[in-house]
């Protein structure tokens, strides 16, 4: 009976004693495990977090590079879709059919074989179907193109259109000192002695007045004639916006030069889209009433002017706006028809050689045109 009991007590110890030893092992129900497993949960939340943060930040890259894909796919469809309306019009132009002015002063020709015609609100008839210039289709695209002839513009190169070009600043909101010392100093730009004008500027000017064009560092006068519209910027007394229009200015946020005419209130209408480098001779016929009507000392222009506001467009077979001219602007848009991007090509060309073998020079060429003022603001001269 001893024996049994302390056997029994025996057993009784060593249960008690397996139950502490197991309750000390890891995974048992006791405090400090349940401290392990907070612990282990919080590291759990945080790895997830930084899983899911890597992973939508891995998502927004590559939906990023996508977008910067297929922009760049259209872009180039883009590119070549207003390149087919540059070869489209080149095609019109080598043809050998005759071109007319429209008589609303847009500047856009037209090329048939026949007479065109006149209705009374000066819109352009034909006896045969015109080539079809907006909305062509091509591919997954279209482009627009349009053919204006050049010399409706006034040319800086001809010291003959000096006076005219006076004419319109004035009539573009500058005051006349201000007009009178971009005439001169003109003049000196492109002459080629040292010797300035009353109102005019050489070397020193623009070495010590620089900044007053807008420039960051001193130049030297040309001495030679204007290759782009865009350098009358760096002659004495034009500023960004007489050239471009107060308008413009302030929409494309090109940079401000320093008051060179006219009060910081001052507003101007522009001239920049009015002015060629390329265009020869003035073409009435064609020029914009714009134009016309800011030559208010040029008898021809208002009589021109006369003639198209009374409407008298109902000579069906006179070729009073035949065209004779040899410079054309060719401006070509493509687009694509399941995006907004869009890609604008504009240039400047020249018709030579005889009728029955036309070839065409280009003159100038804009590969991504911005505007009516192509690569004017916010870019170098």
């Amino acid at each position: 009976m001893r024996g049994s009991r302390r056997g029994r007590a025996r057993v009784l110890w060593f249960q008690r004693w397996e139950e502490k030893w197991k309750g000390s092992l890891p995974g048992a129900d006791n405090g400090y495990l349940r401290g392990e497993r907070g612990v282990a949960l919080l590291m759990t939340i945080w790895i997830m977090v930084l899983l899911t943060v890597m992973a939508l930040e891995f998502s927004f890259e590559k939906r990023v590079d996508l977008s910067v894909a297929t922009n760049f796919r259209d872009e180039s469809q883009a590119y070549y879709l207003a390149m087919a309306g540059i070869n489209m019009a080149l095609a019109e132009l080598l043809s050998k059919e005759y071109y007319f002015g429209s008589p609303d002063g847009s500047g856009e020709l037209y090329f048939v074989s026949r007479q065109v015609k006149w209705d009374e609100s000066g819109q352009v008839e034909m006896d045969e179907a015109a080539p079809v210039r907006k909305g062509v289709r091509l591919g997954r695209g279209s482009f627009d193109y349009q053919i204006i002839d050049e010399r409706r513009k006034l040319d800086i190169r001809l010291s003959s259109n000096d006076e005219r070009f006076r004419d319109l600043l004035v009539n573009s909101g500058v005051d006349d000192m201000t007009a009178d010392t971009i005439i001169d100093s003109m003049k000196d730009w492109r002459d080629s002695d040292d010797l300035h004008r009353a109102n005019g500027a050489e070397d020193d000017y623009y070495q010590s007045h620089y900044e007053e064009q807008g420039m960051s560092e001193p130049y030297l006068c040309k001495n030679a004639n204007f290759d782009s519209v865009r350098e009358l910027l760096l002659v004495r007394g034009m500023t960004p916006e007489i050239l471009f229009g107060t308008a413009n200015v302030q929409k494309y946020g090109f940079r401000k030069s320093a008051d060179a005419g006219g009060g910081q209130d001052d507003e101007f209408a522009g001239v920049f889209d009015l002015l060629t480098t390329w265009g020869g001779g003035l073409y009435y016929d064609t020029a914009s009433d714009d134009l016309l009507s800011g030559l208010t000392t040029d008898a021809r222009a208002q009589r021109e002017l006369d003639h198209r506001e009374s409407g008298d467009w109902t000579n069906a077979h006179t070729p009073t706006h035949r065209v004779t001219s040899t410079r054309f602007m060719i401006t070509s848009t493509g687009r694509i028809a399941s995006s907004d991007v869009t890609r604008t090509i504009v240039a400047v060309v020249r018709k030579v050689g005889s009728l029955r073998r036309p070839r065409i020079e280009i003159m100038e060429w804009h590969d991504n045109y911005v505007g009516s003022v192509y690569g004017q603001f916010g870019s170098d001269i």
